[in-house]
């Protein structure tokens, strides 16, 4: 067991994204319910959960930037940045320069897309707005997407793409995504160190080796 939460702290202190947050998931759903809640509430300020906090005030947003070399003239404008996002914004902030199978994913604008598309697109757009990340036109995707189209053989509900785009991260994105990558690490780390401390007696025992 120590083996496995040493690897998950050595990936978290180099690794963005989502990918971490599926180890932690299967090692630890509690924890995961923890950084759940920064994704379903309205500010991103403070994350709790049992055993568990992180607090991304300006003091921890700045050593994390210090931690990770983020050049001095580059770390002002990251703690007002965090302040702008929103749970949606943190959320979709995680997906951008995440590739699989090294390509990016297929995002698109579609003629007749559903509510939760719009949705997604919409904080993309407002990621591009606040210069965290940036929507560059990209006919590869488009070419992808049609070709998938044409092989399903029918019309998709969502209709055609109007164009597609691959999101990559801006300089203040890459810094912003450090220091809540980092300051989410940091507070693992110390729940790691003790999984039991501070838990009532249920989640107590259920941390406890058989």
């Amino acid at each position: 067991m120590s083996n496995v939460l040493e690897t998950i702290k050595a990936t978290l202190q180099v690794a963005f994204g989502l990918v971490v947050l599926v180890l932690i998931i299967w090692t630890f759903p509690d924890i995961y319910k923890a950084i759940e809640k920064i994704l379903t509430t309205e500010t991103v300020s403070k994350l709790k959960g049992p055993g568990f906090e992180v607090d991304l005030n300006e003091t921890n947003v700045n050593d994390a930037l210090l931690q990770q070399s983020v050049a001095t003239d580059s770390q002002s404008p990251v703690f007002p940045a965090i302040q702008k996002l929103d749970s949606k914004g943190v959320s979709r902030l995680m997906y951008v320069g995440q590739y699989y199978d090294n390509r990016p994913p297929d995002l698109c604008e579609y003629k007749s897309a559903n509510s939760k598309m719009d949705e997604y697109y919409a904080v993309d757009t407002k990621l591009r707005e606040q210069s965290l990340a940036k929507m560059k036109e990209s006919h590869e995707i488009f070419t992808r997407v049609k070709e998938k189209q044409a092989k399903a053989g029918k019309s998709w509900e969502i209709g055609d793409p109007v164009w597609c785009y691959e999101m990559t991260l801006t300089e203040l994105g890459y810094n912003v995504k450090t220091a809540l990558v980092y300051n989410i690490g940091k507070a693992l780390d110390k729940t790691l160190k003790s999984p039991a401390q501070d838990l009532d007696p249920a989640e107590k025992e259920r941390h406890e080796p058989n």
